[in-house]
C-alpha cells in the first residue's frame, strides 16, 4: 500500500511541513490574541436584573477619555450591593462641573435637563425615596452614571464614579 502525503494549500507536502505550518498558525493566533486582549476586554453582566438594555459587549481599555452620553465599564467601589472590584457598566450622563439634581418629582436632571425618572430601588435598599433627593455639583474626575432600565441601580443610589475606576468605553454587541 502506498503512503499518502498530506496536502497543504493544494501542494503535496511532508508531515513535518504540515506540523510546521500548524505551529506557525498557533503562534500567529496567540500573538493576535495577545494584541486583542491588551486593548479589549469582554463585558458580560453578572447580575440577574440588568441596568442596561444590552447583554454583551466589548470594552476598549484604551478609550478612557469620557464622552458624556456613552456607555463605559468601570470597577465598583463602595456601592453596597456590588462587591468592590466588580465590573459594572453605565451610561455616563454627567461629568466635572455639571449640576446633578434629583427633585421632588423624582426627575434626575443634569444641568436642568431631565435624564431619567424615578427612585424605584429606594425601598429595596431600605430607604425612603426622599433620602436620595438633592442637588450636587460634580468635581473634576467625577462622573454620574445611569442605567437604561426601570430597575437600574446606578449613581442615584451610590453616588459618583471616579475616573480611576474607569476600565474603558463599552461597545455593545447584543
Amino acid at each position: 500500500m502506498k503512503s499518502v502525503r498530506p496536502q497543504l494549500l493544494g501542494f503535496r507536502s511532508t508531515w513535518g511541513r504540515l506540523a510546521l505550518a500548524a505551529a506557525y498558525s498557533v503562534l500567529l493566533l496567540a500573538v493576535l490574541y495577545g494584541v486583542f486582549s491588551s486593548r479589549y476586554q469582554l463585558y458580560i453582566p453578572k447580575l440577574a436584573v440588568q441596568c442596561l438594555s444590552w447583554n454583551f459587549g466589548v470594552v476598549d481599555k484604551w478609550q478612557k477619555d469620557v464622552e458624556l452620553g456613552k456607555p463605559y465599564a468601570f470597577y465598583s467601589r463602595g456601592m453596597g450591593i456590588y462587591d468592590d472590584g466588580e465590573k459594572i457598566a453605565k451610561i455616563f450622563a454627567a461629568g466635572a462641573f455639571d449640576t446633578v439634581e434629583i427633585d421632588a418629582d423624582e426627575n434626575v436632571r443634569v444641568n436642568g435637563e431631565v435624564k431619567a425618572h424615578g427612585l424605584q430601588m429606594a425601598a429595596k435598599l431600605g430607604h425612603k425615596r426622599e433620602d436620595f433627593m438633592g442637588k450636587a455639583l460634580l468635581e473634576p474626575g467625577e462622573f454620574f452614571g445611569l442605567g437604561t432600565t426601570y430597575t437600574s441601580f446606578d449613581s442615584r443610589y451610590w453616588g459618583t464614579i471616579h475616573e480611576s475606576q474607569i476600565i474603558g468605553r463599552l461597545y455593545f454587541l447584543l
